[in-house]
């Protein structure tokens, strides 16, 4: 693009500032950066189970049940 610009320049034609603020090499009208996301906000998570058992140092006999 530099290369281009320069050559209209040499060639005599003038781009405005404004003009030139709006060119840029990064063409991105088919990137959507930022995903497209459906969100269900009225979805919530299944409820957890009131055993849940946890290995707190990973053997088997050393667990805990909650009692809620």
């Amino acid at each position: 693009m530099t290369k281009a610009l320069n050559k209209l320049k040499r060639e005599g034609v003038h781009l405005s500032a404004e003009v030139r603020c709006r060119l840029s090499p990064y063409l991105a009208s088919h990137v959507n950066r930022f995903g497209v996301y459906h969100l269900e906000l009225d979805r919530h998570p299944p409820a957890i189970g009131n055993n849940l058992i946890l290995s707190l140092s990973g053997s088997a006999e050393d667990t805990y049940s909650s009692p809620v």
